[in-house]
């Protein structure tokens, strides 16, 4: 999934996206098999290199959104911050926040929200 910002709309850098984590049973036969609701999870992708082309400052896209705000010190002017670069090169200009994910109780100890992070990394 991929949408454009509006050029000039810091908000529209930061697509939201929320799912349900879906789990079925091992052992049922494919036509027979019923997805549970095992959890949800929330997203923020934050096209901060799109931005920055359509000449909108990263800061004011982070900005933009509650949920966004506190990860502005992650930025520095021209890159991102100090604190960011000691753990390595980043690869590429957005920001991938995952917000929430909360997985029911019956669920845990599975490895199902690691499974649905692993799931939404490539949005």
């Amino acid at each position: 999934m991929y949408l454009r910002g509006s050029e000039g709309d810091p908000e529209s850098y930061c697509l939201e996206a929320s799912a349900k984590i879906l789990v079925t049973d091992d052992a049922c036969e494919e036509d027979t098999c019923e997805e549970k609701e095992a959890g949800t999870i929330r997203l923020f992708v934050c096209r901060l290199g799109e931005a920055m082309n359509d000449g909108v400052s990263r800061f004011d896209v982070l900005d933009s959104r509650s949920q966004t705000e506190p990860y502005l010190e992650l930025l520095s002017e021209g890159d991102w911050s100090d604190e960011v670069l000691k753990y390595g090169d980043c690869f590429g200009s957005d920001l991938l926040v995952i917000d929430r994910v909360e997985v029911k109780p019956e669920y845990r100890g599975a490895c199902i929200g690691l499974l649905a992070v692993r799931a939404h990394k490539d949005v």
